[in-house]
Formats: C-alpha cells, structure tokens, sequence
C-alpha cells in the first residue's frame, strides 16, 4: 500500500507503509549516500534539526556536512528532495557557503526543482535561493536563474523567471542587477509556452517598478502589440516609490548592532535614501575611439581655432549619443590632447568643448577614467582662473564628472592647492566644487577634513566677498556632513569670530547634504526606526528559526510591494515634501534678484559690440538655470 495526499504528504503514513525498516543505527553519512530514498530522507531530517540547533556559522555541524550539500538538492525521489530543500534551508539560516559551492549548487537547484510539479518543491527551492541572496551569493543565483531560462523544459524557464521576479521584489534593482535577465527575459514574450510568456511579462513590469523611466530604452526590440501591453501595466503603477524588504545577513546584524549603539546616543539614526535605478547599467558599452575620423588628432592641432572646435564638437556629440564607453579602448591619446588645449589654447570656445568632452569622457568611463585624474584635475582647477562664464561652466562639469571617478584620498593635494593659489577665481570655484562634492558624497574622514579646512579658514578671512562666500559654503556644508563635534576642534581660530561662524551656519542650514551616513559598497541599506524604538526593540535579536524560513514562501506574483510592520510609515522617517509658497514681486524686487543671480561682469557682455561676447553671456545664464 503507497498512500499518497495530493495537497499535504503524511511521511510517516508513506515510511510505515513500506516496512519498519530502522536506520538509525547508521551514521548521518552513511544515510545521506544510502541507495534508500527513506534512509536519505531520515538524515535530511536529522540534519535539519541540527542545523536549526546552531547557535553561529562557526558551528563544527556545517564544515561537517557542507561537502553534502549538493545531496540535498539533487534527490531523486520527491519526498526526499522536499525534505532535503528543508535541511539546506536550515544550514543557510545559520551558516554560510563559499561563493565556489554556491556557483556549484545553484545550477542543480534551478535545473532539478523549479521545474518539479510539486509546489511546495518549487517554494522551498526558492526560499533556498533567497537564503542564498541573503549571504552575498546573488551573482551565483543570477547565473544559475539566467542558465534556467535558457533550458528546453517550459517549467523551468518559468520557473526561473518567475523566481528573478521574487528576488526583485524582495531585494531590490541594487542586489537583483536586470540587465542581464532582462536580456533573456524579452525574447520570452514570445514563447510559445503561456507560462512563459506571462512570467516574462510579470518579470519586466516588477522591473520597470523599480527602475522607472531608465528602464524603457531596453524595450525597443519588443513589438508593438507587445509594447502596448507592457505600457498598460507600467501605468498603473505611477510613481509608487518600492522598497525592498529582505537584506543580506551583514546589514541586518550591522543595523542591530547600531541600533544598540544608537540608545546609547541622542543623535538620530541615519534615514533611508531611495537611490534611483541608473539608466547607464542599462547600456551596453560603446567603443567611440573607432568611430573618430583618421584625421582627428591632426585637426585637434589645426591653425584655425574653427576647425579644433568642430572636431571636439564631433566628439562630444558621439560621446552624448554614447553615454556609456567602452573602457577597452584606448582614451589615452586623447585626454593627453584635451588636457593641453584646456591648458594652452587661446580660444575660448575650444578651451569649452574640450572641457564638455573632457566630462564626457569621465562620466562614460566613470571608474575607468581614474588613470587619467591625475593629470587631468590640476589643469581643470588651474583653469578656473579664466572670467568667461562659458569656460567656467565647463571646468565644472569637468570637475564634478572627473571627482566622481577617484576617492578623495586621491585629489585632496591638488584641491589644497587650488584653494591656495593667488588668483581669487580658482579660489571660489574650488570651494564652490567642494560644496558640491560634500553636498552628494560620504563626510571626508578626519585626516581629509584637517587638510581642507586650514585653507578654508584662510580663505573666509580674506577680503574678496566671493572667496569669502564660497568658503563659507564649503565649511558650512562640511558641517552639515560631519557634525558640529567633530568640525569645531579644527576651527576654533574662528569660532568666537561670530560674525563668520553665523554665516557658515547660515550655510550649513540652506545647504541640501545628505544626513550623516556611511556609503557602503552593498546595493541597498536597511531602512532603520528611531532611537526611541530601537532602544525598545535592540536588546533582543533573534535568529530566524526553520519554522519562519518555511513561513517565508515566496509567491512570484506581481502585487503592491508593502512595508513590513517593522518598516512601517510611521517608522521609516520618510521626509516629508514642504509646500513651497511663492510671493508676487515688484520689479524692483525682480531687478534686485538678477543682479544677484548674474554677475555684473555678465550683464556687461550684453552691451559689448562684439557679437561673440553677447553670445557667451546668453549662453552662461543658460547654463547657470539648467
């Protein structure tokens, strides 16, 4: 008799059915390999309990038995295999594997239980590979998912698509990078499976939940009856703003552990930051080098200022067309080039399309770029010396794209440079640079912060009114970033001067810094109550048990994506948006506000004669409001 329940399986009826075969007297690795699928399913068993017993990963119970781990996945019979995702499910809810093990593993469990008939097989597996994603395995689960959309059984491509749609949920577009399984994902519209094809579809709209706008340039290979489909479901969705709701293991305890530091403080806990999907991950990498004409670097040294602009406006042009560069190619060539025109060229309209280009370059590259900082941030600084706006504007986006590229640790010398040199227009631009930098990146650690205040403090004692500003901006946002305790012990030759102190708060105040905050390398950040709730909640951490890894089941369905109880909106100190209220003004008042917005040296470039001075001064203020 073989007694079989077809929504919930009775094991004991099924094992007692068959004899009162004992196995307990062979060893827990003797019963794993046993040709006896209820001996196998007897160590599962045993093991799952003894997982689920460990109080840390440095237990001896999971160096024991992690070589069998690929046992427990790759199980012939059903009611084993249910039984040995269990024990998996108990190992990772404690201990750790290897990224190797994890690459080795995830293939099996995609190929041999995604695919099964049985739910609760298919469940559990995907519990298994959340678990996986907990641990920092992400990229081994991706692969293996992106491998199971290419398999000829339907239901494990549906299967895998419908467990990519899951992790997204959970973890977010900064651990679930798309780009790949969106790759695979979209020929599957097209599947003659209606599993399929509607597990693509679910697929792609959770990504366009969480990317947005930046996601639509990948849909251009779809056809237009499928297209409509896919805009109907992105619409119902508006800015809806998800947030993730599972985290890697290393957040969770590091946020525990602050949230015991943080009752210990009255500071608040650093708020969650919502950081948008970028639409550059999405592009693939485009070699322009072999796009320029074979004459480019001749007429880069051309006579005639007309031509070296045309050809910098050629490469600017299919570097915008190309956001993101292939760093395979060779661009050393032609920063030297740019480098020396910013440096040495007369024109003014030259100086300005090499810098655009010189930007360009640092923003496709991005990480790529970094070789060439060097010789790149002296002559952009050193160029902010020149008084036409145009000229400016472009040293600082070429500033602000190239800073993005190296760490602080690696330009802070050519910045206290810079903020040292006589001519007072570097001054004010590199102060300028530095409230920007600080008003969008991590706080500098004390070292940095002691080398760039001196000259800061130097520079706000100085008499030119825009040194002083600008200085004061800079100390101002270094204050909002780094707090008043840590910046008061290397200013204190001015703090009772409280004439500038008043006006560096009064920076610090208007400044838009982000809120004290570690960047971390990780995708996402746990979102994180205030002091009063984590002092309630700290003292007592638990460690998920078996039984609430089996109550995480993952349903890939498409739904509103909800907050937790724990992340509540009462909790996650969201803030919030201000009305702005605006007041009719008088044309004195809207004289007086130009001609503090545009400098006179500008409005002057109106009255000039020359056409070309008139165009600068349209062009600065065009820039100046974009």
């Amino acid at each position: 008799l073989f007694i079989v329940f077809p929504c919930d399986y009775n094991y004991t009826l099924i094992m007692a059915a068959d004899g009162d075969e004992d196995f307990s007297k062979l060893s827990l690795e003797e019963r794993i390999v046993h040709k006896n699928w209820k001996a196998r399913f007897s160590a599962y068993e045993a093991l799952q309990k003894q997982f689920a017993a460990a109080v840390d990963d440095k237990d001896p119970i999971f160096a024991k038995y992690s070589g069998y781990l690929k046992n427990f996945v790759t199980e012939s019979n059903v009611f084993a295999l249910e039984k040995g995702l269990d024990a998996f499910a108990a190992f990772l809810t404690t201990g750790t594997i290897s990224i190797k093990v994890a690459g080795n593993i995830c293939p099996s469990i995609v190929q041999k239980c995604l695919g099964s008939t049985k739910k609760k097989i298919v469940e559990k597996a995907q519990e298994v590979l959340m678990l996986l994603i907990e641990l920092e395995k992400q990229e081994a689960v991706l692969n293996a998912l992106i491998e199971g959309t290419q398999n000829k059984n339907p239901k494990v491509i549906s299967g895998s698509l419908a467990t990519a749609t899951a992790a997204l949920q959970l973890f977010g577009a900064k651990v679930i990078t798309v780009k790949s399984i969106l790759k695979v994902a979209l020929p599957l519209l097209e599947h003659r499976d209606k599993d399929v094809r509607e597990n693509s579809k679910i697929f792609i709209v959770e990504c366009y939940k969480w990317c947005g706008s930046a996601f639509k340039s990948q849909l251009e290979s779809v056809k237009p009856i499928l297209l409509h489909e896919l805009e109907a479901e992105f619409s119902k969705f508006g800015n809806e703003v998800p947030f993730p709701t599972r985290y890697f293991r290393s957040q969770v305890q590091a946020t525990v552990s602050n949230d015991v530091v943080a009752c210990e403080s009255s500071e608040p806990v650093a708020t969650v930051v919502r950081e948008e999907v970028d639409a550059w991950e999405f592009l693939d990498p485009v070699n322009v080098v072999a796009k320029l004409p074979s004459n480019f670097f001749d007429q880069l040294k051309s006579s005639k200022w007309l031509e070296r602009k045309e050809i910098l406006d050629m490469l600017a042009t299919l570097i915008k067309a190309n956001p993101r560069l292939d760093p395979s190619a060779q661009y050393g060539d032609i920063v030297s080039e740019l480098k020396n025109i910013i440096n040495k060229d007369s024109n003014v309209n030259v100086v300005t399309a090499a810098g655009k280009c010189l930007a360009g370059l640092a923003l496709g590259l991005r990480k790529k770029f970094a070789q060439f900082a060097a010789m790149c941030i002296p002559v952009v600084l050193g160029k902010f010396k020149e008084k036409k706006a145009t000229v400016v504007s472009a040293m600082v986006e070429a500033i602000d794209a190239i800073a993005k590229t190296v760490s602080l640790d690696s330009i802070i010398e050519d910045i206290n440079q810079a903020l040292s040199n006589k001519n007072p227009g570097v001054k004010v631009q590199t102060a300028l640079f530095l409230t920007r930098y600080f008003a969008s990146t991590a706080p500098p650690n004390k070292k940095n912060l002691k080398l760039l205040i001196a000259p800061l403090v130097k520079a706000i004692g100085e008499s030119d009114v825009e040194v002083r500003d600008a200085a004061a901006a800079a100390i101002g946002t270094l204050l909002k970033a780094v707090g008043e305790s840590t910046l008061k012990p290397f200013i204190t030759e001015i703090a009772d001067d409280h004439l500038k102190m008043n006006k560096i708060k009064e920076f610090s105040e208007k400044c838009s810094s982000v809120e004290k905050q570690t960047v971390m390398d990780k995708p996402s950040v746990v979102p994180v109550i205030s002091n009063a709730k984590a002092c309630e909640s700290a003292p007592v951490a638990q460690r998920p048990t078996a039984a609430t890894a089996k109550a995480r089941v993952v349903k890939p369905v498409v739904k509103e994506t909800e907050l937790p109880q724990s992340q509540s909106k009462s909790t996650m100190m969201v803030p919030a948006v201000k009305k702005i209220e605006e007041n009719e003004l008088t044309d004195e008042d809207s004289a007086e506000l130009v001609s503090s917005i545009i400098k006179g040296d500008v409005l002057k470039e109106f009255e000039s004669s020359i056409w070309k001075d008139r165009l600068a001064a349209l062009e600065s203020i065009n820039t100046a409001s974009c």
